[in-house]
């Protein structure tokens, strides 16, 4: 049976895996869309991704945003992002994305066509994004990425597993229920294997690493470290409400109250905003995080991803003492560190990370350990 599975994982990521890593994204930006509109920085740098975990910043209307990325493509998809907040209302961004309620997305592929080809884009944009598109017969391109495709994988494992079981879960209307659910009904034993045989390194760089997979130097082992991800966010948060729960155990986005930060009303009504009143100079580079951070000054708010856990040698060691120069006093910088901590100095900063408790402790993924710093100037 398990060589079966692992042949079924190796044709699924040669059939399924596109040039783009990210489509949805695979972070919860809730944490910095809620710290901009607090702090109301004037200069934000922040690592492109998707577009989804930039675009929601705009909120706190800065006065200039520096969306940085290495792929060429997730700077597409950023520029796309931002035409389809300009163009469509906010129900046609539902449906031209594919979220809840629209997530039977192969119901809306004439429409999905139509919207797209009033779009204003870059040639290079359009090619792309047509292509992509029409290979996918007019779906949701939202599940594209290189990392959605990785944790569609893992729900078709979950599937093969746990079967109908699989949604049991999402039934659970209250986190009491949920709560009661877990310690009574969830198939504990089915789950702690599923982990054990996708939850590891060899697993990671096979399905989407490449064998750049993050050196851990956390103390826990992997299967401790994603039993105890995912039994906060099982004891801590509704699934109803988790768009990472249901990409894991359903492959997709089901229900409403799970869509991420940029298809809820409120923040897409002040995207759209800043963006057509161009309230925000949005300045796209595609290159390396610390070099662009090195090539702006008076920079207040840095959102870093994930990026330093991927360091090593000097660069991990100096990479906060190389940007100093460009920060005003009081910068904020924002820290995603997943398996490994940079062993770095941080000499002019002061940890401010417990004054987000209450922010981190409601993030949706919690594979993250937060490191939020404050340039002290």
């Amino acid at each position: 049976m398990m060589e079966n599975l692992f042949l079924w994982v190796k044709n699924m990521h040669n059939q399924y895996f596109s040039d783009l890593n990210y489509s949805l994204g695979n972070e919860d930006t809730k944490v910095e869309y809620e710290m901009v509109r607090r702090l109301k920085p004037n200069t934000i740098i922040s690592v492109c991704g998707s577009g989804s975990r930039t675009l929601p910043l705009l909120a706190s209307s800065p006065q200039k945003m520096i969306c940085v990325d290495l792929a060429s493509q997730q700077l597409g998809l950023l520029r796309l992002r931002i035409e389809v907040l300009k163009k469509l209302s906010y129900d046609e961004f539902l449906k031209f994305w594919g979220y809840a309620p629209y997530a039977n997305t192969s119901l809306n592929r004439n429409e999905r066509k139509a919207m797209f080809e009033k779009l204003s884009l870059l040639a290079s944009d359009w090619e792309y994004f047509y292509h992509l598109f029409t290979k996918n017969d007019w779906d949701t391109i939202l599940y594209e990425g290189k990392w959605e495709k990785t944790f569609f994988i893992f729900s078709r494992f979950v599937y093969l597993m746990l079967k109908e079981r699989r949604g049991e879960l999402f039934e659970c209307k209250t986190l009491l229920l949920q709560k009661e659910y877990i310690k009574k009904k969830f198939p504990r034993w089915r789950w702690t294997f599923i982990l054990f045989i996708l939850g590891n390194r060899s697993m990671f760089n096979t399905l989407l690493y490449k064998g750049q997979f993050v050196k851990k130097n956390i103390p826990k082992g992997y299967l401790k470290f994603y039993i105890d991800a995912f039994n906060y966010l099982f004891n801590q948060i509704l699934a109803r409400e988790n768009f990472f729960l249901q990409i894991c155990f359903l492959g997709k986005i089901m229900f409403r109250e799970a869509n991420i930060l940029e298809a809820e009303r409120v923040c897409f009504d002040e995207m759209k905003s800043n963006l057509n009143q161009q309230s925000t100079e949005i300045i796209e580079v595609q290159g390396d995080l610390i070099q662009t951070i090195c090539s702006y000054e008076q920079v207040d708010f840095i959102s870093m991803s994930d990026v330093p856990s991927y360091f090593s040698g000097e660069q991990e060691k100096n990479f906060l003492q190389t940007i100093k120069s460009s920060l005003l006093p009081g910068a904020i910088l924002v820290l995603r560190n997943y398996l490994r901590v940079p062993e770095c100095d941080q000499g002019g900063y002061e940890d401010v990370t417990d004054q987000y408790r209450d922010l981190i402790a409601q993030e949706k993924v919690q594979v993250y350990q937060f490191c939020i710093l404050r340039y002290k100037g």
